[in-house]
């Protein structure tokens, strides 16, 4: 399983006088609290969350950017105890990893906030509850899934061709259609499709239109499916189903077979329509 690794901190003064939070402010309490919080949140997000050393200055700040420079995280959380530590926020914004800042209230001013919080990829929390991360976090986390995701695209005479989705780094290998052909016509039938029709004909409550050879048929799509999305190491597919059919060069559509992929979390969807499938991968982690 593919773990999302954030890199998270806690921005503090070595002594609090005058300003905010102020010196009653306790926090080394906090400190812990929002620690331990943060954990838990990352947990529940499915994150691990990897804490360094309290950055209290810039050596300490020199040591977290060496880090995260030399061994990039997924992402990056940053706690604030001292609205005297945005200039160190900022610093650590450059290196453009996603970041999720959370400053509780007082150590923000609308200042502080408005205009970091509109930089692509920060998530600015001003707040006294620490939930609103967990949103933020689980968002780093479908970022980096989504980097692991390849659909596979069959569609016309289409040259096979890869490439990867820029910003969401998805890999899409489109092949021409005619591979849809061979792979079902090279399932004649099997235990596998067998399965295949006895499920639906056992678990349906009714059968209205599709003969038993109908279902048959749509298992032998179903295999062929599987065959492809492991042959090219995928996770998703999508096809030009309709002119596949309507220039009679398969003798089904993909419909129950995609529905069947879909129950097994495998994005499958009509028409070889990348949108419709980049959303149904973006469900199905999001869900």
């Amino acid at each position: 399983m593919y773990l999302t690794i954030v890199k998270a901190a806690v921005l503090r003064q070595k002594e609090y006088w005058m300003g905010w939070p102020g010196a009653a402010f306790p926090v080394d309490r906090y400190e812990r609290e929002y620690a331990r919080k943060a954990v838990e949140l990352g947990r529940s997000a499915g994150v691990e969350i990897d804490f360094f050393r309290s950055i209290m200055d810039h050596d300490d700040l020199d040591d977290f950017l060496s880090q995260i420079s030399s061994s990039p995280p997924h992402g990056v959380l940053l706690i604030l105890l001292s609205m005297n530590s945005w200039g160190m926020v900022d610093e650590i914004l450059e290196l453009g990893l996603p970041t999720v800042v959370f400053a509780p209230i007082g150590t923000a001013f609308t200042g502080h906030i408005v205009e970091r919080s509109r930089r692509k990829g920060v998530w600015v929390i001003s707040s006294l509850e620490m939930d609103q991360v967990a949103r933020a976090l689980r968002v780093i986390d479908v970022k980096t899934k989504l980097s692991q995701e390849k659909m596979l695209v069959f569609k016309g005479d289409s040259q096979p061709k890869e490439e990867k989705i820029k910003g969401l780094g998805i890999t899409v290998l489109t092949l021409p259609r005619d591979e849809v052909v061979r792979a079902y016509e090279s399932v004649e039938g099997g235990p596998e499709v067998d399965s295949f029709v006895d499920e639906y004909l056992h678990s349906a409550s009714s059968i209205v239109e599709p003969s038993r050879e109908d279902i048959f048929k749509a298992g032998r799509m179903y295999v062929a499916c599987k065959a492809l999305i492991d042959r090219y190491g995928a996770t998703a597919i999508t096809m030009d189903c309709l002119g596949l059919v309507g220039s009679k060069m398969i003798d089904t559509t993909p419909c129950l077979a995609f529905s069947k992929l879909n129950d097994e979390a495998i994005p499958a969807a009509c028409e070889a329509d990348m949108d419709a499938l980049l959303t149904m991968i973006l469900v199905k982690h999001l869900y």
